[in-house]
C-alpha cells in the first residue's frame, strides 16, 4: 500500500459513497480511490460494503462494552491472543467472498462497563461480498464490520446476574 492507507479500484459510484463519508479519499492517477490517513470504523464499514476489491489500515478511538463486546468480536475472530493491555484478532475467510483482517484493542481491558480503547488494524477484501437482493443481504461479520456494529448501530448486553441489573440500572 506504500503511503496510502486505503487503496481500492476506481468506481464511481464507490467514490462518490466514499467521499460522502470522509474527505479523506481521494482519486490517484483515475484509476484508484486512496486515503493519505488511517480510515475510522465508519469509513472502513462504508468501504466494505462498496462490494470493490481493497486494502486498508484502520485507527479509532471507540467505546466497548466489556466483556460482552469483546466476547462478541472474539466469536467472529479466527485466532485471538492476549498481550499486556492488548487483544489481537485475527480474521480471514467466508463461503461468500475472501477477506483478510488484522486487529489490536488497546486500552484498559479490565473492570465493568464502558471501557474507551483503541483499535488498530488492517484488512484486505480481495473478492468483495456482492449483494443481489438488497431485501435479502446477509452482510458478513468480520472482525472490523462486528467492531463497527458494535460502536454505532447496537449493543447486545448479556444477562450476568445481579451486577448486570445493578450496571444497567446505573446506565438509566
Amino acid at each position: 500500500m506504500g503511503k496510502h492507507f486505503f487503496e481500492a479500484p476506481f468506481r464511481r459510484d464507490v467514490y462518490i459513497s466514499l467521499r460522502f463519508e470522509s474527505k479523506k479519499f481521494i482519486t490517484r492517477d483515475e484509476h484508484h480511490i486512496v486515503a493519505t490517513e488511517p480510515l475510522t470504523l465508519k469509513e472502513y464499514y462504508v468501504a466494505f460494503i462498496s462490494e470493490v476489491p481493497f486494502k486498508a489500515r484502520v485507527e479509532d478511538r471507540v467505546e466497548l462494552v466489556v466483556p460482552d463486546d469483546l466476547e462478541q468480536v472474539a466469536g467472529v475472530a479466527k485466532e485471538v491472543r492476549r498481550g499486556r493491555g492488548r487483544v489481537w484478532l485475527r480474521w480471514w475467510r467466508y463461503e461468500d467472498f475472501h477477506a483478510e483482517e488484522g486487529v489490536e484493542i488497546k486500552g484498559t481491558l479490565s473492570g465493568r462497563g464502558v471501557v474507551d480503547v483503541l483499535v488498530r488494524g488492517y484488512g484486505e477484501v480481495r473478492d468483495p461480498y456482492v449483494c443481489r437482493d438488497p431485501d435479502d443481504c446477509m452482510w458478513p461479520a468480520t472482525v472490523l464490520v462486528l467492531l463497527y456494529w458494535l460502536t454505532h448501530e447496537y449493543k447486545v448486553l448479556k444477562y450476568r446476574g445481579a451486577d448486570t441489573v445493578e450496571d444497567v440500572t446505573k446506565f438509566f
